[in-house]
């Protein structure tokens, strides 16, 4: 679900398996063109959270992502579970934005 947002973001809703349980979430996603995409929670099921793509041109082919991700769950996950959570989460997100990278969109 995508909605636009007054500032020219969009609002996006989540639903991820974090293997303890699904978690649903809203963010806000606004960006800062062209060197930054940034979020942040709006609401769901998670009590905070936000983060940023930092853009970084090293020369006229390549260019440097940087992810921020800042969240508290609000509920206790042990370590080993969260690791791999994250680990399963940012390998989406990455390649997300390689594959967009790479079509020019």
């Amino acid at each position: 679900m995508l909605e636009p947002a007054e500032d020219g973001g969009v609002l996006v809703a989540f639903e991820a398996d974090a293997k303890v349980r699904r978690i649903r979430y809203r963010a806000r996603y606004v960006l800062r063109a062209p060197e930054r995409m940034e979020w942040t929670l709006v609401d769901g099921d998670v009590s905070s959270g936000g983060g940023e793509f930092r853009l970084d041109p090293l020369d006229a082919e390549r260019t440097r992502a940087t992810y921020r991700l800042e969240t508290d769950l609000g509920f206790y996950v042990p370590g080993p579970l969260l690791r791999r959570g994250t680990e399963l989460l940012m390998g989406g997100v990455t390649s997300g934005l390689k594959r967009r990278a790479e079509n020019g969109r």
